[in-house]
């Protein structure tokens, strides 16, 4: 039976929102976890056209809306979802990211501290995230609480935020004078996805993050806060982006490019095929 905190509890509550498309593996175990842990007031969702038993799964749940945009990319959802919030804070679910016990009442300890807050991950295998675990790095997925009016700026075309979400995110926060604060007195399970290995798609998923950071992300901000876009893994999908594109999309990131690949496109070309068919056995082009 669902243990739903709200119902108990009662107060004002927090809403929530989630993206989903084809979640039925962890989607149950992910909504009673929250049902229990957070006092939510509305569940807001918007599914990517799911052919599983994802609907049938969310409608077990009580208080939720859920609209269908299929095709629609991950950032430009998240926007149509946080402009339906109607708390003060908010939290991003993400599928198959299960809060410990007690997740909640830690998270609302530290609103003094951020606008929006993240928690250490334990991947299900075993093992801290180590990524997440540093703030300087990447946030990754949520579970995320978030104060309402420090993304009440955020924007985005539907376009090319679908990987790099929690980048872009980020960043239009902190433009907007709000910040990360990662809680390291609590944490989530993160049930790791299985691996794409399909060439294609792996390869359509480097050009639509690289042109996300070339878009959304100035140079000046990665330097500054952003660091790990400038290592090789971010240039080289850069790099293989047209130039004539970059300079009428963001045209800053060219001599950024330039300088980069006078010093590292062939260490870094070189460092790649070793690891891809030395390493790994796996041709990338």
């Amino acid at each position: 039976m669902l243990y739903d905190r709200f119902k108990k509890e009662g107060g004002d509550g927090v809403d929530c929102i989630m993206l989903t498309l084809n979640a039925e593996k962890h989607l149950q175990e992910t909504l009673d976890a929250f049902y229990k842990e957070v006092p939510i007031r509305k569940l807001l969702v918007i599914d990517g056209g799911s052919i599983d038993a994802t609907h049938d799964i969310l409608n077990m749940y009580p208080r939720h809306d859920n609209w269908i945009k299929p095709g629609m990319t991950t950032g430009k959802a998240w926007e149509l979802l946080k402009n339906k919030v109607q708390t003060s804070w908010f939290i991003w679910i993400d599928v198959g990211k299960i809060p410990t016990e007690g997740w909640y009442d830690t998270m609302v300890q530290f609103k003094d501290q951020g606008t929006l807050l993240g928690s250490l991950r334990y991947n299900d295998i075993g093992g801290l995230d180590k990524t997440i675990a540093d703030p300087s790095k990447r946030l990754l997925g949520g579970p995320w609480f978030i104060k309402t009016k420090s993304v009440g700026s955020y924007h985005v075309d539907d376009d090319y935020v679908q990987r790099n979400i929690d980048i872009i995110i980020r960043k239009q926060l902190e433009d907007a004078g709000g910040c990360y604060h990662l809680v390291t007195s609590t944490y989530h399970t993160c049930f790791l996805p299985t691996p794409v290995t399909d060439k294609d798609i792996l390869r359509q998923r480097h050009i639509q993050n690289a042109q996300g950071i070339v878009k959304y992300i100035t140079p000046e901000y990665a330097k500054e806060h952003a660091s790990y876009l400038l290592d090789d893994h971010w240039m080289l999908m850069m790099n293989d982006l047209p130039r004539k594109w970059i300079q009428e999309t963001n045209p800053a990131w060219i001599p950024i490019l330039k300088r980069w690949r006078a010093k590292r496109l062939l260490i870094a070309k070189l460092e790649r095929f070793i690891y891809h068919k030395v390493l790994r056995g796996w041709k990338w082009s």
